[in-house]
């Protein structure tokens, strides 16, 4: 099996590590760019869910409901394409910022390619690529959160990354890869 899912990513992607769940995935992708960067800042837009546990909790505003954002967390409201706001990757350059204003350099950005808890928006290629390229320079790493969007269901793709044009540093994915069985993985360097 990780043969076969090393097979579907861009030839730097070639180290498979199983997890039970999503969440797990999460976790450990959040964990090895922090050990990796020294780094302690994560980036996720507004409304993301990225799993319960403690550390990928902290990755997921959809749940933040009545408590604080963690102090090392800053979001940023992706493009609505249906309203026609948010379309430039300004908003994301002013949440690096706002980290940067508290000394705290990003260990990684984590995105779900499709934004099922946002709201379903069709991103532009190029305004990922530029938001790949601003957490790269602020010394962060790619997480592609491939739970929801992953396995096919965003068309001739089987990673909804790849219609992007990106390679992340992480591809993380849950229990769909086991039609709901207890199976997960996270796909690194």
């Amino acid at each position: 099996l990780a043969e076969r899912l090393v097979a579907t990513c861009p030839p730097g992607l070639d180290t498979v590590l199983f997890v039970n769940s999503g969440s797990e995935a999460n976790d450990l992708a959040w964990r090895m760019a922090t050990t990796w960067t020294g780094n302690q800042g994560g980036l996720c837009t507004t409304r993301a869910y990225h799993g319960i546990s403690e550390a990928s909790a902290a990755l997921s505003p959809e749940s933040w409901e009545g408590s604080a954002r963690p102090s090392n967390i800053e979001t940023w409201a992706p493009p609505d394409t249906y309203r026609g706001t948010n379309g430039d990757p300004s908003g994301f350059a002013a949440a690096v910022a706002r980290l940067a204003a508290r000394d705290i350099s990003p260990a990684a950005t984590i995105l779900d390619g499709v934004l099922t808890s946002d709201g379903f928006y069709d991103l532009d290629p190029a305004y990922v690529a530029e938001l790949v390229r601003l957490t790269r320079a602020a010394g962060g790493l790619w997480i592609a959160d491939e739970v929801q969007g992953g396995h096919g269901r965003t068309g001739e793709q089987l990673w909804s990354f790849a219609r992007f044009g990106i390679e992340p540093d992480f591809v993380t994915l849950g229990k769909p890869m086991g039609n709901g069985h207890p199976v997960a993985a996270i796909i690194t360097r």
